[in-house]
């Protein structure tokens, strides 16, 4: 660059200068550009033409007043809720003027779609609150919506996962099969109207029921003997007791044997006729060989 480019520009630049402090003194505005503020408000609004704390977010990192630009001066980061809009952080803070994590339902009202309080974060459902998931469970590891598993969609000892996937007066409860974990199953609510052969009092917390809830009674089976599959796939052929299956799955705690005069039909062991469904016995099978449910003999 020569000698007389050089003063041109700064020359055009001292003229530019001067322009602007007589357009501001001319028309009354405090400034027009930056350069014409000073600490601490060293950036020009320009449509106002006042000089500011800040114009953006950026300009209050580290400022005493606050991390938020509000109508160029720094400020808290919330004075309501309504401007916290994270999961994480959905709930304000009016005296710390900051976005917090939620501590009841109310506190995620400004989260779109997300109006459930877990732990300290906004979700979509929990087990006990799924008015958003429609006619799906709440995944129940998952706080989300299941998109393949439908409320009130299993019976009696069939598997489950949610106590809204069971039929009314019915809850989603973990079964042992021989002292182990088996599963969870949906059973009846015990209301004094347990019916064959779930006449086995089961005291359990469901799955879907807070940590500290109370144990509530079942109508259920015996658990050391055998199983829901086995229940259900009474009467399915079978060859040996492990070929007793149920959704194509072995039904542990069932025996093949002769059931209602055919061989090779799948039951399984009981202690009493109650065990077994209406109309069926519980068939002494002497010796040690463990009674089974059969089919009551005509009369």
């Amino acid at each position: 660059m020569n000698f007389t480019l050089k003063i041109f520009l700064v020359s055009f630049a001292l003229l530019l200068s001067a322009v602007t402090v007589y357009s501001c003194e001319k028309f009354g505005v405090e400034c027009a550009l930056d350069t014409s503020c000073n600490a601490p408000t060293p950036y020009c609004d320009t449509e106002p033409g006042k000089c500011v704390t800040c114009l953006e977010n950026t300009h209050c990192e580290g400022h005493a007043d606050g991390p938020t630009c509000r109508e160029g001066q720094c400020g808290p980061e919330c004075l309501d809720s309504s401007e916290c809009t994270s999961s994480a952080l959905a709930h304000c803070d009016t005296t710390a003027g900051a976005c917090v994590a939620c501590t009841e339902d109310a506190d995620c009202d400004s989260v779109s779609g997300l109006s459930i309080c877990v732990s300290g974060t906004c979700e979509v459902c929990t087990a006990g609150k799924e008015e958003a998931c429609g006619d799906y469970i709440c995944e129940p590891d998952g706080v989300v919506c299941s998109t393949t598993v439908e409320k009130a969609s299993k019976t009696n000892c069939q598997s489950c996962v949610a106590d809204s996937e069971c039929i009314a007066n019915h809850k989603c409860v973990p079964m042992d099969y021989d002292t182990s974990f088996h599963g969870n199953y949906c059973l009846k609510i015990n209301n004094a109207d347990c019916v064959e052969p779930f006449r086995s009092s089961l005291n359990k917390v469901s799955v879907s029921s807070p940590g500290d809830s109370e144990p509530e009674v079942f109508c259920g089976i015996v658990e050391n003997l055998t199983t829901c599959e086995a229940v259900l796939a009474w009467g399915q052929p079978c060859s040996v007791d492990s070929k007793c299956l149920f959704n194509g799955e072995e039904a542990l705690g069932s025996l093949c044997r002769t059931v209602a005069s055919s061989a090779n039909s799948c039951t399984y062991p009981c202690n009493d006729y109650l065990e077994c469904n209406p109309s069926r016995i519980c068939f002494d099978a002497g010796g040690s060989n463990p009674d089974y449910c059969d089919a009551a003999p005509p009369n």
